[in-house]
């Protein structure tokens, strides 16, 4: 009210798209499809089944044209504090080119503050990629390794070669990292990717995975020639505080995700959520829009928020059928809403 146009250009821009039109949101990572696959068929995972992105096969790997477009978004809010993560919906390393193209993105943008990450399960990290991938920007790698029975094994292989190359190596007993690690650091760090996230156990990413549980007699390893369908290959007893199921969807419960999280399909599409393995909701394409447009005016982007906010999941498209239990840390998303929690 009364305020210059220019004075609430610059309100907005420190305060990362906080404002009246983004219901309390604030930018904080953006996830990064790499390639059209992975090497392997988790029970928890449907990334086996990318029927959107055949046409990428023979490519195997992000353009050069979406990472251009997405530094010149950076640039411009180098100053905030936003994470880049490559590797969500699919395996980074088997694209071959994943390391040239980390570089042509690190060499595009102009300040050095940004967080370049990715995430993979180490099958194909050899210590020449892990070499390469620092030289080419990477900040920080993390592996979630899912073979229990060689889980320590791949602690010391891992442990030596960072040793050897002088890189922070960390390990965790849990499947949880809170926050980015130091920018001016080459981290690597190792998670048991068969034990469940601490905060909320598994999900069913938004429906895609009918997660019946199915339980094993084996320590419960994760095994690859287990259709998604068939649910869980867990120890019900170690797990059973963790193990989620779909029972009174949908939830009336508020979500994180299009309040702090970005996600961006190697087709230059942007996506609604990081559990939206198929891009059933896109609010935009970088190709023809700034990033900008689709987390702040994306009328479908800020319809789902002001649905979420009230803890309204009912005929939100993914949301509806989602057992994710919606994330923590609510009360600065409330607050700069300007209601209640």
């Amino acid at each position: 009210m009364g305020e210059q146009k220019g004075e609430k250009d610059v309100m907005r821009k420190e305060n990362f798209f906080v404002g009246e039109n983004c219901f309390g949101a604030r930018l904080t990572t953006i996830s990064v499809q790499v390639s059209a696959g992975c090497n392997r068929a988790c029970p928890f995972c449907p990334s086996k089944k990318y029927e959107k992105f055949v046409e990428f096969e023979g490519q195997r790997g992000i353009r050069e044209e979406v990472l251009s477009k997405l530094a010149d978004f950076v640039n411009f809010y180098s100053e905030f504090n936003v994470g880049v993560t490559f590797g969500w919906i699919d395996e980074p390393y088997v694209f071959n080119g994943f390391e040239n193209r980390i570089k042509y993105l690190r060499e595009r943008i102009r300040k050095k503050n940004i967080c370049l990450s990715v995430a993979t399960n180490g099958d194909l990290l050899t210590e020449d990629r892990i070499v390469r991938s620092f030289d080419s920007g990477i900040n920080y790698i993390q592996i979630t390794h899912y073979d229990e029975d060689c889980f320590d094994e791949k602690i010391r292989y891992f442990k030596e070669i960072c040793v050897k190359r002088q890189i922070v190596f960390h390990e965790r007993s849990n499947n949880f990292i809170s926050g980015y690690l130091s920018v001016g650091k080459r981290d690597l760090l190792i998670l048991p990717g068969w034990k469940p996230p601490v905060f909320g156990g598994w999900n069913n990413r938004a429906g895609i995975i009918n997660n019946r549980l199915t339980v094993a007699s084996s320590k419960g390893s994760l095994s690859s020639d287990i259709d998604d369908n068939e649910g869980w290959l867990l120890d019900k007893k170690r797990y059973k505080n963790k193990l989620r199921n779909n029972n009174n969807l949908p939830l009336s419960k508020m979500c994180v995700m299009p309040f702090r999280r970005l996600v961006l399909y190697m087709n230059g599409e942007i996506g609604l959520c990081c559990n939206d393995f198929y891009g059933g909701v896109i609010v935009g394409n970088i190709m023809n829009q700034c990033i900008k447009e689709a987390w702040e005016l994306s009328r479908v982007m800020n319809y789902y928020r002001k649905n979420l906010l009230h803890k309204k999941r009912r005929g939100l498209k993914l949301c509806e059928s989602c057992n994710y239990y919606g994330g923590g840390y609510l009360w600065p998303i409330y607050k700069r809403a300007g209601i209640r929690e």
